[in-house]
């Protein structure tokens, strides 16, 4: 049956323009996302759990619904298109919502004439293609690192560019890196009230080891 389903949404797409495309998908997910609110049902008698096959039906749902959420955010940030006001959308779980605007903010190219740090941090943990007077920020890829205190964690690679310039690694953007550069991108110096208000955004970059010695100081 669901296989059935998905070959006819699969038909639905070709040839659509973007915009029914986004539709179509916004559907599909709905589809989707309710039959695994079916599965997770905990009422359900046994007989009626059999018709699921078990763990393969759960999995294949979730296959299904992360490719559509894969389509739906290169979709929406190729073509600029808001998908909030969507009934489709509004249907899906938040950990749907979640994994498609990650997916939709991943180099998503957001262009300033104006720069706050609070933007700054913004655009930076949403993982956006950042431009500013000439600026240029991208995502790469994941690294580990161990902390000062030999706890492992993952960060993600930054590339910049100035003016068209060569493109020079920032292997990890961490809370007093982000000052710093925010400082010299914009050419203003930040005042201890405007890091108070982004105090939590920063936390979001610190690694265990860095917040434990902030405390003792």
């Amino acid at each position: 049956m669901s296989s059935t389903l998905d070959t006819i949404f699969d038909q639905m797409l070709q040839g659509a323009p973007p915009t029914r495309q986004i539709k179509i998908l916004a559907f599909e997910a709905a589809c989707w996302n309710a039959a695994l609110r079916v599965y997770n049902r905990v009422d359900l008698r046994p007989e009626e759990r059999d018709l699921f096959d078990n763990e393969e039906f759960y999995w294949q749902k979730c296959s299904f619904l992360s490719e559509c959420m894969r389509k739906l955010g290169a979709l929406c940030r190729d073509h600029n298109i808001d998908i909030s006001q969507n009934a489709f959308f509004a249907l899906l779980d938040s950990h749907w919502k979640n994994r498609f605007y990650e997916l939709y903010n991943f180099r998503r190219r957001v262009t300033y004439e104006k720069l706050s740090l609070a933007q700054f941090i913004d655009s930076i943990e949403n993982e956006n293609r950042i431009s500013f007077k000439g600026w240029t920020f991208s995502p790469g890829g994941y690294h580990e690192y161990d902390d000062d205190y030999g706890v492992p964690f993952y960060t993600r690679e930054w590339w910049y560019k100035n003016d068209g310039g060569m493109a020079y690694s920032i292997p990890r953007f961490d809370a007093y890196q982000i000052i710093e550069w925010y400082k010299k991108i914009t050419d203003v110096n930040v005042s201890q009230k405007e890091l108070s208000m982004v105090e939590t955004q920063l936390n979001f970059f610190r690694t265990y080891a860095e917040a434990y010695q902030e405390e003792d100081l």
